[in-house]
C-alpha cells in the first residue's frame, strides 16, 4: 500500500510540473514567432486558449508515463529496461496525441511536449524506486539510455522518402541535412537545456527577473544554440544559420532585460511576416520549466 501511494503520490508531482511548464511556456510573451498572450505568431491554427485545451487534455498522459516508469522497476533495473519503458510509452503517446487533437479540433498544439515531457515524466516515475530518487544528471542519464535506440528512427530515410511527401517535418529536414533535431536533443540528455538554458533561468530569476523575463531570454538563448527543425522546416538551413548568428552575437554583447524584451518584439514581428516559428525551441524551454519545478 505505501509504494501505492508514493506512485499516485509522484505521478501528480510530475504530471502538475509537465503541465505548469506547458502553460508557463506559453504565457511568456513576447516570443518570435511562437503563440503567446499577445498574438499566435505565425500559427493561424491555433492561439493561447488552444494551447490550455490542449495541456489540461494531456494531464492524464504525463500521470499514467509517471506510473508507467514506477511500476516498471517492479523487477529491478535490466540493461534492457529503460529502451523497454520507451517502447511501452508509444501505443500511450498515440492515444495521447489524439486525446490533444479531439481537444484542439485536429491541431497539433502540443506533439513535441509529449515526446519530450512523456520520457522525462516516465523517467521520473522510474527513478523514484530508488530510495534517493531522480536528481538531474541522473534523470538525464536514464532519458538518454530510454531513447537509445531513437537512432533506428532515423535509418530508413532518405531523399527520396522525403520527395514523395512521406516524411514528418523533422523527417525531411533530417534527410536533406543529417540535423536531427528534437530527437537528438533527447537521446543526448537534452545538452541545451542542462548546459544552456537551465543555468541561465536559474541565474535569471535568483537576480529577481520575472518569470516572464527570464523565459524571453532563455528562449532567445535556445534559439541561438539549439538545432530547431521546426525553425529549419519553415525559414530554410541557410536563414536559421543567419538567424542563430544574429542571435550570438546578441547575446554576446551582453544585453539588458530591456534590450532582450525589445528584440523578442522586433524579432516576432519579424517571423510572423516570414511565417516562421521556432517551435522546437518553445518546447526545450518548456523542459527547461519543467526540470526547474521538479528539482527547486
Amino acid at each position: 500500500m505505501q509504494s501505492m501511494e508514493f506512485s499516485v503520490l509522484t505521478a501528480d508531482k510530475v504530471s502538475s510540473a509537465a503541465i505548469w511548464a506547458m502553460l508557463t511556456e506559453a504565457a511568456v510573451s513576447p516570443k518570435p514567432g511562437l503563440v503567446d498572450r499577445a498574438n499566435s505568431g505565425s500559427h493561424r491554427d491555433m492561439d493561447f486558449f488552444t494551447l490550455i485545451d490542449s495541456a489540461l487534455a494531456l494531464l492524464p498522459w504525463f500521470r499514467d508515463c509517471a506510473l508507467a516508469g514506477f511500476a516498471s522497476g517492479d523487477k529491478g533495473l535490466e540493461p534492457s529496461e529503460p529502451v523497454v519503458l520507451f517502447e511501452a510509452l508509444r501505443p500511450l503517446g498515440r492515444k495521447a496525441e489524439a486525446e490533444m487533437k479531439k481537444a484542439t479540433a485536429g491541431v497539433n498544439a502540443h506533439r513535441g511536449y509529449i515526446f519530450c515531457l512523456g520520457i522525462l515524466c516516465a523517467a521520473y516515475g522510474r527513478l523514484c524506486r530508488d530510495r534517493r530518487g531522480p536528481d538531474l544528471a541522473g534523470l538525464m542519464e536514464f532519458s538518454k539510455a530510454m531513447t537509445s535506440a531513437l537512432e533506428e528512427d532515423f535509418s530508413g530515410i532518405d531523399k527520396s522518402s522525403n520527395e514523395a511527401g512521406a516524411l514528418s517535418h523533422g523527417e525531411a529536414v533530417y534527410a536533406k541535412s543529417g540535423i536531427k533535431g528534437i530527437r537528438g536533443e533527447v537521446s543526448r540528455g537534452f545538452p541545451s537545456v542542462t548546459e544552456q538554458a537551465l543555468p541561465l533561468l536559474s541565474r535569471l530569476l535568483k537576480q529577481g527577473h520575472s518569470l516572464n523575463d527570464a523565459g524571453i531570454a532563455v528562449l532567445l538563448k535556445l534559439m541561438a544554440h539549439a538545432e530547431d527543425t521546426n525553425l529549419i522546416h519553415r525559414a530554410g538551413l541557410e536563414m536559421f544559420r543567419s538567424i542563430q548568428g544574429e542571435l550570438r552575437a546578441f547575446l554576446a554583447s551582453d544585453p539588458d532585460m530591456e534590450a532582450i524584451r525589445e528584440k523578442a518584439a522586433v524579432m516576432d514581428r519579424e517571423f510572423i511576416s516570414k511565417n516562421i516559428s521556432p517551435g522546437g525551441c518553445a518546447d526545450l524551454l518548456g523542459v527547461t520549466f519543467f526540470l526547474r519545478r521538479v528539482f527547486v
